[in-house]
């Protein structure tokens, strides 16, 4: 995933993990770079219609961050292999509806 590097970062591979809530992106992934240090695990969150891109080494900090931006129960991320099932079959995505 490319990113406009507001937060240091230009972007991130290795993505395990997905959803979309309310227009913010969460992602978590795995063996990749955040802020220029390789991490055995990650967690992102983007919100393009504020331009925020934020990148968290640690479970913890993700959980800590979503709380502040009123996401109080931590979403349910989906498989990326669900996604893209799911997305072989449709021209949109429905979030709700991927299991």
């Amino acid at each position: 995933m490319n990113l406009e590097g507001i937060d240091g970062d230009t972007g991130f591979s290795h993505i395990k993990k997905a959803n979309v809530i309310d227009g913010v992106i969460l992602v978590y992934y795995t063996n990749s770079i955040l802020h220029g240090n390789y991490v055995k695990e990650g967690w992102y969150v983007v919100v393009p219609a504020k331009k925020i891109e934020r990148g968290f080494s640690t479970h913890k900090k993700y959980l800590k961050y979503l709380e502040s931006i009123h996401i109080s129960a931590e979403p349910i991320l989906y498989d990326i292999e669900s996604i893209a099932d799911y997305y072989e079959y449709h021209d949109i995505i429905d979030w709700k509806k991927i299991h």
